[in-house]
């Protein structure tokens, strides 16, 4: 139990040795009672929080306009072990989450309820048809599903553009958004040990896939429909595909190479993964190790709106406007046992991912009223880096330090012109720190986050609602990021029976981290301009002040 939900997980033997059930699930109290946690939690999970809310929630209190958010989840699994090569397992899971709040006594009014979920099952078959071939046999379908409903409206007073006085401009917007992605699997893995410590392994797998969303978002002012967008997108398709890897061993020495062939439904066109992965001990304390492969993805999610919004879909590829993703990786690096106690492993990477696609935004101005045109784009992106990871163990104490140096990169080719710009998740340098102590039944932690800013596309625009010349995308950075977290718990033995209780505080120094900024057009954009008004917003958005959690965990 914390401050958020209760879980439980129980495994109960039916036959010994040959039969048992698991269960574990979880639910949150906080359609009950909100914490203070929760109340900082949900201000750091919607930017606009405050800007709406004029009388925010207080913890332990209850009020009709109170925000709410809850969440469960289930997991079952029944093991059935018949004979002593024969396993068989039926597992389900389900988790479901619901988000809402509404203030409609004063403006801005806004009403928002989305739910969210997944639920899916499995039956898994593993046995060992002969001493030197193990099979695996899985079948599985699976369901996610995400409904949004989202309507304001506010308020601004702006000068007339003829004439004198002022006039009250009453904007309204309103979205809506029902979808789903539906996944049915069946895989037939085989295990083949060869002489010298060779391995084959081989495998076939069949799924189908059905997706649908529906989109529908306006905006209006005073009764001018400024975006009126109407989306519905519907498909299914099917992937099969066949793969093997073998693998090469020596006393000091691994390589595993491997090729996947996959047949799309949509496409009707092939596609060939190529990966390999070796590994080589130097020493009793040296390693090196490195993989490379090529990948594609027929599912993908897509956002709806510019950045800064979380409402995004599932879509299978059409090979057409939304196109198969496609990408390949290279990485290689070392592990080093400096001293008994001290371990270094560095590892540098590098990926490219083609295909990707990110929703945009253009403005026309006619008859003085703005129109605002929602549109996808498709890009690249290149990341490469290296990853430095230290660990130290001195009797009951334990330091983790990782350092992060990574560039990502992205490539958009919109009407023949080619723009090169940093990608919207590109920090350049991150370092983390983790402490552990244990002192008897008691263990203490303390970490560090340090990250360099993130990207800011800042948008100037002239007086045509075009960007300014010299323009470039996400050419700002935002402040550094600095974060220190601690924890406690103590553990109580009683036989079998162990009782943990403990603490954690988060950015105990609450430190305002801003953790994105965008903008986006303001509703009167027109008269903005025309009064000398700035016509785009700032939107920021900041990371979780100070917060803590006390939980307690009982298990026997």
């Amino acid at each position: 139990v914390d401050m958020l939900a209760a879980d439980v997980k129980v495994e109960i033997p039916i036959v010994k040795n040959k039969c048992s059930s698991l269960f574990s699930g979880r639910r949150s109290y906080t359609d009950k009672v909100q914490t203070p946690l929760f109340n900082t939690m949900f201000e750091n999970a919607r930017y606009d929080f405050t800007s709406y809310y004029k009388n925010p929630p207080v913890a332990f209190t209850s009020r009709a306009d109170n925000p709410f958010y809850f969440y469960n989840d289930l997991n079952t699994k029944l093991t059935f072990k018949p004979s002593k090569n024969n396993n068989i397992s039926i597992s389900a899971f389900e988790s479901s989450d619901k988000l809402g709040f509404q203030q409609m006594q004063v403006y801005p009014k806004m009403k928002e309820n989305t739910t969210w979920g997944t639920q899916g099952g499995s039956l898994r078959w593993t046995c060992k048809i002969l001493p030197v071939w193990n099979s695996e046999f899985i079948t599985g379908a699976s369901k996610t599903s995400f409904n949004y409903a989202f309507e304001d409206s506010m308020l601004r007073t702006r000068n007339r553009l003829i004439g004198t006085g002022q006039v009250v401009y009453n904007i309204t917007r309103s979205s809506i958004i029902n979808s789903w992605l539906n996944n049915a699997t069946l895989t037939w893995n085989n295990t083949f040990e060869v002489s010298g410590g060779q391995q084959l392994e081989t495998g076939f797998t069949l799924q189908s896939f059905n997706s649908l969303y529906h989109y529908i978002a306006q905006k209006k002012t005073n009764e001018t429909v400024l975006i009126d967008t109407f989306r519905l997108y519907n498909n299914q398709a099917l992937l099969n595909s066949a793969w093997f890897q073998y693998q090469f061993s020596g006393e000091n020495w691994n390589i595993k190479p491997g090729l996947r062939f996959s047949r799309y439904s949509i496409t009707k066109k092939s596609y060939p993964e190529f990966r390999i992965a070796a590994l080589c001990k130097l020493s009793p304390s040296f390693t090196l190790k490195a993989n490379a492969g090529n990948y594609f993805q027929f599912v993908n999610k897509i956002n709806l709106v510019q950045t800064g919004d979380y409402r995004s879909v599932w879509a299978i590829s059409d090979g057409k406007k939304t196109p198969v993703v496609s990408s390949y990786s290279v990485s290689g690096g070392a592990n080093y046992t400096i001293v008994t106690n001290l371990n270094l492993d560095v590892e540098f990477y590098y990926k490219k991912m083609d295909n990707l696609i990110t929703s945009s935004e253009e403005y026309r101005i006619t008859n003085n009223v703005v129109k605002i045109i929602n549109a996808s784009a498709l890009y690249d992106t290149d990341v490469k880096g290296v990853d430095i990871l230290i660990k130290e163990t001195l009797g009951n104490y334990q330091l983790w330090a990782s350092y992060t140096f990574a560039q990502s990169l992205s490539e958009m080719k919109k009407k023949s012109v080619t723009t090169s710009y940093p990608s919207n998740d590109d920090k350049v340098h991150e370092i983390k720190l983790l402490n552990l102590l244990k002192i008897g039944n008691c263990v203490l932690s303390l970490s560090c986050i340090y990250g360099s800013g993130g990207v800011w596309d800042e948008h100037v625009l002239d007086n045509n609602l075009q960007l300014i010349p010299g323009y470039q995308k996400n050419s700002t950075r935002l402040p550094e990021y600095f974060r220190i977290d601690a924890g406690l718990n103590y553990a109580i033995h009683l036989g079998k029976t162990e009782l943990k209780i403990g603490s954690n505080f988060f950015n105990i120094l609450n430190n305002k981290n801003i953790i994105n900024r965008f903008d986006q057009l303001s509703p009167t954009p027109y008269q903005d301009i025309n009064q000398g008004i700035n016509p785009v917003e700032e939107n920021t958005v900041y990371g979780m002040g100070f917060s803590y959690n006390i939980f307690l965990n009982f298990t026997f």
